[in-house]
């Protein structure tokens, strides 16, 4: 089974509020399940500062990489900001709030939740998430950002996008669209996008605007299991002719 996302819907932000903190509806996360949480927010301050994240659901959320900005050519500076989080245990239905570091003049969050297959080791996804890629432009079409190779063809892809358009991007064929909330202080729109295999390039189909793109590389718990599996049962089997208790005598695999 191929790493999947769905978008928790009823925790996205859309928000035209001039505020420092943007909170979202109540939803109930699942343990061991890979959150990503991309975050898109402008405001009038020389370089729009990169946000934080808390929640009171018992996860974590961990930035994910380098925040990007965009929008660089006006005075409404936008960006886009990725978070992690995961738990094995003490999850409870709750929000989660971001929190700017001046007023922004409004905010997206867009919350993705994995299947069952992703990696469960490291702190708060660590182990889930690699191979991490930026990019951004000012007045291009279809934005597009490059990953490194894949460290195994079990692992999948999440993508997320800000623009400073609403206009809603066309994902590629093989990925699966999520969310795509905006607001108009100023025109800012997001969206998500993911993959349950490796692809080199995570773009979408968009008419000319300013934007920001931040891939991740997601680790499938088929690449660790392979490699538990290899050493969990590697005492029952004998080496050649290896003798055993009771005087029995057993033949090992060539």
């Amino acid at each position: 089974m191929a790493v999947e996302f769905t978008e928790i819907t009823a925790a996205q932000v859309a928000s035209t509020s001039n505020a420092t903190t943007y909170a979202s509806a109540a939803f109930t996360p699942l343990v061991n399940r890979l959150y990503l949480l991309g975050v898109v927010h402008s405001d009038a301050a020389p370089e729009a500062t990169v946000p934080t994240v808390a929640t009171t659901t018992g996860l974590a959320f961990v930035q994910v990489g380098s925040s990007i900005v965009f929008n660089t050519i006006a005075s409404n500076l936008h960006r886009l900001t990725v978070f992690r989080a995961m738990k094995p245990s003490g999850l409870s239905n709750g929000t989660y709030t971001i929190t700017l570091g001046d007023a922004g003049t409004g905010a997206t969050g867009i919350l993705l939740e994995s299947n069952d297959q992703v990696n469960t080791g490291g702190t708060d996804g660590s182990g889930a998430v690699t191979n991490i890629s930026t990019n951004n432009g000012d007045a291009s079409a279809n934005p597009t950002v490059t990953l490194g190779a894949f460290s195994s063809n079990d692992n999948g892809v999440a993508a997320f996008f800000g623009l400073d358009i609403t206009t809603v991007p066309t994902a590629p064929a093989g990925w699966t669209t999520h969310g795509d909330p905006n607001y108009s202080s100023p025109t800012t729109g997001s969206f998500a996008m993911s993959r349950g295999a490796p692809s080199s390039t995570a773009t979408c189909t968009v008419t000319t605007s300013d934007w920001a793109a931040i891939a991740v590389e997601v680790i499938a718990l088929a690449s660790t299991h392979q490699a538990i599996v290899g050493t969990e049962f590697q005492d029952r089997y004998y080496s050649k002719n290896e003798t055993v208790p009771y005087g029995e005598v057993k033949s090992g695999v060539e």
